[in-house]
């Protein structure tokens, strides 16, 4: 494994969140790389974090007395989905630091009525009522603009599509390895060519900090893999890796998106 090289500039950075999912994730980069970080939460859960880390406690709903007190050079808000939350925390933190990170969601873009979607995409501003899965997205979205106002000129939007890696609380990829692993005929949805895209955690964290430090702005649709992947190609793929064989394995392919979208 290549060392991590500290960065000639270390800077102080305070992570919002920072024991969750991406946020631990975050931090341990940050102080490798030789940066000061704080991280701010309501102290309920704590991940295993590296010493040195600096702990304010609060609630992004009513209670940021405790980052009055400092000041930073970036912010990354890794935990408001609440336009409110971010709007009292931006304002708050406006005068307090250079650079503000936003952690949104390709979700924005939700119901993604085309597949060739890139930054200049305008996000979903209003909730479809008759769709649940689009009131994320929205926040995110109204959220982004909440910073966007506060730190004009000094924001990094970054939306992530599905995260996976070590720390993933969800089913959504370990599912698939996992089912592939007992083997027998397993339900394939979708069609055999249907793009699949993810981003593991540590590629995306490590990018965000050094986005970071190289002071960057502006908004970033965050997925992979570099090269175009199928469903057919994930799914494969998934077996070659665990050493199972064809024999061992069938695909049924369901195609039928009404059925599935009616028996999820």
């Amino acid at each position: 494994m290549t060392p991590i090289q500290k960065t000639n500039v270390p800077l102080r950075i305070l992570i919002l969140g920072g024991t969750g999912f991406i946020g631990a994730h975050e931090v341990r980069y940050a102080v490798q790389r030789g940066h000061t970080v704080t991280v701010f939460n309501r102290g309920l859960g704590q991940a295993d974090l590296p010493p040195g880390v600096q702990y304010l406690r609060g609630d992004r709903s009513n209670d940021l007395d405790s980052l009055k007190a400092a000041s930073w050079d970036a912010v990354i808000d890794n935990s408001a989905t609440d336009p409110a939350w971010v709007r009292l925390s931006a304002e708050l933190l406006r005068d307090r630091a250079k650079l503000y990170m936003y952690v949104s969601s390709t979700g924005v873009y939700f119901p993604y009525v085309t597949t060739d979607i890139s930054e200049a995409v305008k996000p979903v501003l209003i909730e479809n009522p008759s769709n649940g899965w689009s009131s994320f997205g929205v926040r995110k979205a109204l959220s982004e603009i909440e910073v966007e106002k506060a730190f004009l000129g000094r924001t990094i939007i970054v939306r992530p599509h599905y995260i996976v890696g070590p720390g993933d609380t969800t089913y959504r990829f370990p599912y698939w390895p996992q089912r592939v692993e007992r083997g027998g005929e397993i339900l394939a949805p979708g069609r055999r060519t249907d793009a699949v895209q993810f981003v593991d955690v540590r590629d995306l964290t490590e990018w965000m900090i050094r986005m970071v430090e190289l002071e960057a702005t502006g908004t970033y649709n965050v997925a992979g893999p570099r090269t175009p992947l199928s469903m057919t190609d994930f799914l494969t793929g998934v077996r070659a890796s665990l050493g199972v064989s064809e024999n061992h394995v069938r695909f049924t392919w369901i195609d039928d998106y009404d059925f599935l979208e009616e028996n999820v």
